[in-house]
C-alpha cells in the first residue's frame, strides 16, 4: 500500500527528526509519495533527510504542491523524474547549500570544519543536478551557469517555474489547478486556526460566474449562486463540508507547525519564543537568525570557558600516624584470620 509523507514547513533539526521517524514507519519496499511545500532550511538537517530518502528501496514519488525552495528542492534529484509532478503554480528555488550570510562572512563562526562540510555537501548536490540537467540547458533556461550557482564566492538564487522545471527534465508532469482546487485555495485565506482564539473569520466574496462556469462547477459538485454573495465559515461548512474539513485540517496543521518552528528555539531564548507563540505571527528570517546567533554565541562561551578552565592538581595526602597504626592493626588481624583458615 502506498504511503505519503508531507515535507511542509522549514527544514531544521525538529523537522528532520519527524521526517526520519515517519520514514522508519514505512516498509522499505513500499511505494512512497513525498509531498513538498517548503522554504527549505538548514544544510545539516537536509543532508540527513536526503540520506534517509535515498535509502528507501521502494518506488519514490514526489508531488510539489507549492514551493520546493533551497534544501527542499534537492529531494527532486534523488528519484526518477518520471515520478515527479508539480502543480502549475509551483516554484523551485535552486542555490548552493549555505549557512546564513552573517555566519559565512565571519571567520569566528564559520570554521574550517563547517566549510569542509558545505563543500562536500555541495559536491554531492552538484553531481546529482548535473546527472539530471544538461549544464548548457540550465544556462539557457536560467541565465546562470551551474558553476556560478555552486560558487562559494557568491550567493545566487535561481527561481524556476513548473514549466521551466519540466523543460529541464526535473519533473515529468504539471497538474493544472481546477476551479474547485482554486476555490479551496482562495477559501484557505480563512484563518481557521484563529477560531480557537475567538477571532472572527473574515468573509470572502465570491465572484460572479458565467453559466458555463456554473455548469462546470456543478459537474464538480460545487453549488454556487451566479450572483455575488458573501460566504461565512458556517455556510462554507454547511455547503462544502469536504472543502471546509480540508481547510480546517490545513489551518490546524499550519498553526501546529508555526508553534513547533518557534519552540525549537525555546532552550535558546525561552521568553522570546513564548512571546512569538502568543503573538500568533510566523517566525521571520531575521528572528530566526537572531535565535541562531544567540545559540552560536552560547556555544562559543561554553567552548571558551572549557578551554580556559584551570587544571587543578592536588598533592597526595599523607596518611597520619594514627591512620597508619589502624591500617597495620587491620593487616595483622587479616593475616591471623587467613592463617587460621589454612590450618
Amino acid at each position: 500500500m502506498a504511503k505519503e509523507i508531507l515535507l511542509y514547513g522549514d527544514i531544521y533539526d525538529y523537522s528532520a527528526e519527524r521526517f526520519i521517524n515517519a520514514m522508519n514507519e514505512i516498509n522499505a519496499n513500499e511505494e512512497l509519495t513525498l509531498r513538498i511545500n517548503s522554504n527549505g532550511g538548514e544544510p545539516n538537517a537536509m543532508a540527513g533527510m536526503i540520506d534517509k530518502f535515498k535509502s528507501h528501496t521502494g518506488v519514490k514519488k514526489i508531488k510539489i504542491d507549492g514551493k520546493a525552495f533551497s534544501s527542499a528542492f534537492f529531494f527532486a534529484l534523488y528519484t526518477d523524474s518520471a515520478n515527479i509532478e508539480a502543480s502549475d503554480l509551483s516554484r523551485a528555488l535552486v542555490h548552493r547549500a549555505a549557512y546564513p550570510e552573517w555566519v559565512e562572512s565571519n571567520p569566528k563562526y564559520m570554521t574550517a570544519e563547517m566549510w569542509s562540510f558545505l563543500d562536500a555537501t555541495n559536491k554531492n548536490l552538484r553531481t546529482a543536478l548535473e546527472a539530471r540537467v544538461n549544464p548548457e540547458d540550465f544556462k539557457k533556461v536560467t541565465g546562470k551557469t551551474i558553476d556560478e550557482v555552486f560558487s562559494n564566492e557568491s550567493r545566487i538564487d535561481v527561481f524556476l517555474s513548473a514549466s521551466q522545471m519540466k523543460k529541464l527534465g526535473l519533473i515529468s508532469k504539471i497538474n493544472k489547478l481546477t476551479p474547485s482546487k482554486m476555490q479551496a485555495i482562495e477559501a484557505s485565506f480563512y484563518d481557521v486556526a484563529a477560531n480557537y482564539n475567538g477571532v472572527q473569520v473574515q468573509e470572502v466574496e465570491t465572484e460572479e460566474i458565467t453559466p458555463t462556469q456554473a455548469s462546470n462547477q456543478a459537474n464538480q459538485g460545487i453549488n454556487l449562486n451566479t450572483k455575488n454573495r458573501k460566504m461565512t465559515a458556517d455556510q462554507l461548512r454547511a455547503e462544502h463540508p469536504d472543502i471546509y474539513a480540508s481547510i480546517h485540517a490545513s489551518g490546524v496543521n499550519q498553526e501546529r507547525e508555526r508553534v513547533k518552528a518557534i519552540l525549537v528555539y525555546h532552550s535558546v531564548d525561552a521568553q522570546k519564543s513564548v512571546e512569538l507563540v502568543n503573538a500568533g505571527s510566523e517566525l521571520t528570517p531575521s528572528e530566526r537568525e537572531a535565535f541562531n546567533l544567540k545559540a552560536i554565541q552560547a556555544k562559543e562561551v561554553t567552548a571558551i570557558e572549557s578551554a580556559s578552565a584551570p587544571v587543578v592538581v592536588t598533592a597526595p595526602v599523607e596518611a597520619t600516624s594514627e591512620a597508619n597504626a589502624e591500617l597495620s592493626a587491620f593487616e595483622a588481624k587479616f593475616k591471623q584470620l587467613k592463617g587460621g583458615n589454612n590450618a
